[in-house]
């Protein structure tokens, strides 16, 4: 699938690295969307027929777009890669 509209690009960069390159594993975005989302839902329905690849690549589009807000405080560290990380 092609998710460059959401800037996302589906190449060999779509290895999740937890709080490096995502907020989320495939596995945890599964399980909210599964026990979360109702199941007759559009976005049910097209997440469950997604590759795993590409759920990859919109978890990381995501995460790029969370990470673009502007958020209260500082970072934790300031070698963290990503905006905020929980304690």
């Amino acid at each position: 699938m092609n998710f460059s509209y959401l800037g996302a690009t589906n190449n060999n960069e779509d290895t999740l690295v937890k709080f490096e390159n995502t907020y989320a594993t495939v596995e945890e975005a599964d399980y909210y969307i599964r026990n979360f989302i109702p199941k007759k839902s559009m976005q049910y329905i097209e997440w469950f027929k997604l590759e795993d690849n590409d759920k990859a690549v919109l978890l990381k589009a995501s995460t790029e777009s969370l990470d673009k807000l502007l958020y209260q405080g500082s970072k934790l560290n300031n070698n963290q890669p990503l905006e905020s990380v929980p304690l």
